[in-house]
C-alpha cells in the first residue's frame, strides 16, 4: 500500500478540514494494517492447504474447504495459482 502524503502537503488550512483529513489518515492507516494482517493470514492458510493435499492420501478438498468457509473451488483454484506462479518464478 502507498503511504499517505503527511498533512503538512494539503493545502486547505481550515481547522475542520485538517480535523477530518487527520481522522480519515487515520482511517486509512489501519485499513491498510487489516490488509497485512489479512495477506498474511491467507498466506499462512494457503501453505496449511498446500501440506494437506500434498499428504499421502491427500486430505479431500472438500473437507478444506468445509473447515476454510470457501467452495472447494477456490481451494483448486488458489492452488493452480500458486503452482503456476512459483513455475514462472522458478
Amino acid at each position: 500500500m502507498p503511504t499517505p502524503p503527511p498533512l503538512d502537503t494539503v493545502r486547505d488550512t481550515r481547522p475542520e478540514v485538517l480535523r477530518d483529513l487527520r481522522k480519515l489518515l487515520g482511517i486509512v492507516e489501519q485499513l491498510d494494517s487489516t490488509r497485512k494482517v489479512s495477506d498474511r493470514l491467507t498466506e499462512r492458510r494457503n501453505a496449511i492447504w498446500e501440506r494437506l493435499v500434498e499428504m499421502d492420501p491427500p486430505v479431500r478438498w472438500a473437507d478444506i474447504a468445509r473447515i476454510s468457509h470457501v467452495d472447494s473451488v477456490t481451494c483448486i483454484q488458489t492452488m493452480k495459482r500458486r503452482r503456476e506462479a512459483r513455475a514462472k518464478a522458478g
